[in-house]
């Protein structure tokens, strides 16, 4: 009988450090599995690294035979884990202290998918960071009132893994895998995973850390990540209009305010690829907010948050 409760999945690639604090905020007990898939760091340190936790017996080992990535590496926990819920984390984060006591009271709860809130810190000063901040409102509003708008937008654009318990079984009912790619490499596992949740909870309860760096924000700007990213956010686009959510898909502005680094041309070019797709150029409310000021600062929050994402994705390959 599997008396395995959760299943932690953690990519990981030569941060040995920061993934031994998280190892550490997670209870060394039998009905937790930690599986840290390693996505071809240095033999030489994984072996000392492993030496210091030969005692948990709770923690499982994997190793990517070639590079996958941060996704690819997810998915082979996926497909190696025992849990009735999956977790997962990235190896420079951690989980707060009493989270798995809050994760406790929830492991008996027939949903889908239970979303919690979640915090962030720089790494160096360990003042609050604003990485969490999206996906604390999302939670916060759907908490407030949980009418339609409020639950799709949670559905749809908590695009990150973390902070969530995944039913297992649901996971595998719809084969959800992560995307085979360098950045963006969450998104559409968490929005087809938000569209086919039969049901979902949401905890107000912080059990997550993210941590960033000061700086990194200019980090990896390369057209190369830049067009991954945009071409999997349009394969979103398409997936939400097939599935009728035609209100709730991405919009391109921000990524249209990116594209100005490479030049007029390719802004246009971009802009084209776009409106074929059928993408959505502006928010919903757009020019009803426009006036005051307060999209100006949210497209450029956004660009800092997607070179930030590019920055996170490319240190766990």
């Amino acid at each position: 009988m599997n008396n395995i409760d959760f299943s932690v999945i953690i990519p990981h690639f030569n941060s040995f450090n920061l993934l031994g604090k998280l190892i550490e905020s997670i209870p060394n007990r039998r009905e937790i599995e930690v599986i840290v898939v390693d996505d071809n760091s240095d033999n030489s340190d994984i072996k000392v690294f492993k030496k210091n936790y030969k005692r948990r017996e709770n923690i499982k080992w994997l190793k990517n035979l070639y590079p996958k990535g941060a996704g690819g590496a997810r998915n082979t926990g996926i497909e190696n884990s025992k849990g009735k819920w999956i977790l997962f984390a990235d190896s420079d984060d951690f989980f707060l202290k009493g989270s798995f006591k809050i994760f406790e009271k929830y492991k008996n709860e027939e949903v889908d998918i239970i979303f919690f809130n979640c915090k962030s810190i720089f790494l160096d000063s360990q003042k609050e960071a604003d990485r969490h901040i999206y996906y604390r409102k999302l939670v916060l509003d759907y908490l407030a009132n949980s009418n339609k708008k409020n639950e799709k937008k949670l559905r749809y654009e908590f695009v990150v893994p973390w902070a969530k318990m995944i039913s297992k079984q649901f996971i595998n009912k719809y084969n959800l895998r992560f995307s085979n790619i360098l950045v963006a490499n969450d998104r559409m596992f968490s929005v087809q995973s938000g569209f086919y949740a039969t049901s979902i909870l949401a905890s107000n309860e912080i059990v997550y850390c993210v941590t960033r760096t000061h700086g990194s924000l200019t980090t990896l700007q390369a057209q190369k990540f830049f067009e991954i990213r945009v071409n999997e956010i349009l394969k979103i686009n398409k997936f939400l209009i097939e599935k009728n959510e035609y209100s709730f898909r991405p919009y391109f502005i921000g990524f249209l305010f990116t594209s100005k680094n490479y030049g007029l041309k390719y802004s246009i070019l971009l802009l084209k690829k776009i409106k074929k797709e059928k993408g959505k150029i502006f928010p919903n409310d757009f020019f009803k907010n426009f006036i005051n000021g307060f999209y100006l600062k949210k497209i450029k929050e956004k660009v800092r948050e997607r070179k930030y994402m590019d920055y996170r994705d490319r240190r766990n390959q």
